[in-house]
């Protein structure tokens, strides 16, 4: 993890090792090498014995919101019952949202 305030790997689903474990197949495919440094880049990864590449997911602000692209295979993960898949996905889709406010009783 290269950010881990990140919304893609803090919340709402802290992401950890363990949500990497068992992946079907690739991770990820056509991993961009050249990103542009408006895209912040919360993750690295790569194959043992291969460079590091940060491209797997890229995240920017667009309009009101934000713009996520991903290469992440979780089109295999989720069907796969890799419980990592669907959490990592339901935080890509919340990058946008404001931070859950405190509740105090």
């Amino acid at each position: 993890m290269l950010d881990a305030r990140s919304r893609v790997v803090s919340g709402p689903n802290k992401i950890g090792d363990a949500d990497w474990a068992d992946w079907v197949q690739d991770r990820a495919l056509y991993m961009p090498t050249t990103i542009d440094p408006h895209y912040a880049t919360p993750l690295e990864m790569h194959d043992p014995g291969e460079p590091e590449n940060k491209g797997a997911v890229l995240v920017t602000p667009l309009g009101k919101g934000m713009y996520v692209y991903t290469t992440l295979s979780l089109l295999r993960q989720i069907p796969g019952g890799i419980p990592g898949g669907p959490r990592l996905f339901v935080n890509l889709l919340s990058v946008g949202l404001d931070q859950p406010k405190k509740v105090t009783p």
